[in-house]
């Protein structure tokens, strides 16, 4: 009687075992070769690959389809230098403060360039990139859309006679509209301006501070080399730098006000220009840009 019912519990495991076999082989998927295939093996299952649809995206395929095609990108480094000045934004009002120098004809510090037509110049002297970038962002100015002008720091002409106090000097002197005329005439005095000794910052400072009126929107001070003379001067007991760093803050500041933009640029290479140009950046929030 045991050995029965041994027996019978045996068939009926071995039944369950071929029961679950069978339901696992008929839910898997199975590689089926026939003779009437082209020999490859075919899933028995599925695989399903899902798609967002173009509503699902963004918006209806038909605004899709009737949208504009994406711009072409412009040629491999190209650049839209419009409206800059050595990489810095140049407003519709602006006044440069140029260094003519002596210092700027001799320092060939500023690496490699484009001169006016476009040729490369593997060694440019300091006025020449100068020049070079201002004959260039002139010739960029929306022309009857800009007013500007050009103070000269400098201080004694060469061979000229020695002034009583710094002199420095402006292309015009006053704000002038960026007609086409006017735009060449100035590119024309870039082009023949000579260097000058000495380096009157304080009062090329004072000139543009004073001269043009507080709605000048970009105000651009260029310089290779520290304020000469070094010591007191016309603006009192203090050094020129000191000097600088104690009012220009002040003229500086309704200009600041109107949202003018203030620009410290030094060329060349020059350790106390740079401490100096650096000061006076971080005294009155501009920004400092070192072309060498």
């Amino acid at each position: 009687m045991k050995i029965a019912v041994i027996a019978f519990g045996l068939v009926i495991s071995l039944g369950f075992a071929f029961a679950r076999a069978e339901s696992a082989d008929s839910t898997s998927p199975q590689l089926i070769r026939s003779e009437q295939s082209d020999g490859a093996d075919i899933p028995s299952g599925r695989l399903l690959l899902r798609v967002p649809s173009h509503e699902g995206a963004n918006g209806s395929a038909s605004d899709q389809d009737n949208s504009e095609p994406p711009a072409e990108p412009g040629e491999p480094g190209a650049e839209n230098d419009t409206g800059t000045f050595f990489g810095e934004a140049v407003g519709s009002r602006a006044v440069f403060i140029i260094d003519v120098s002596n210092s700027m004809e001799k320092g060939k510090d500023v690496g490699a360039g484009e001169d006016y037509d476009g040729n490369v110049v593997t060694s440019m002297t300091r006025i020449d990139a100068v020049k070079y970038e201002l004959v260039r962002m002139l010739g960029n100015l929306p022309a009857g859309d800009c007013a500007f002008d050009i103070v000269w720091l400098a201080g004694i002409e060469v061979g000229g006679p020695t002034p009583g106090m710094p002199v420095t000097d402006a292309w015009q002197g006053e704000m002038t509209t960026g007609t086409p005329e006017k735009l060449q005439e100035a590119i024309d005095a870039v082009k023949n301006q000579r260097v000058w000794f000495g380096t009157p910052t304080y009062r090329a400072l004072e000139r543009a501070t004073h001269d043009y009126g507080a709605e000048i929107d970009t105000l651009v001070l260029l310089s290779d080399g520290a304020p000469i003379p070094v010591g007191a001067g016309y603006w009192g007991s203090n050094t020129h730098q000191q000097a600088i760093l104690d009012q220009f803050p002040k003229w500086f500041e309704p200009m600041e006000a109107n949202g003018c933009r203030f620009s410290v640029i030094q060329v060349g290479v020059n350790s106390i220009c740079g401490a100096f140009m650096q000061n006076l950046a971080a005294a009155t929030g501009a920004s400092f840009t070192h072309k060498h």
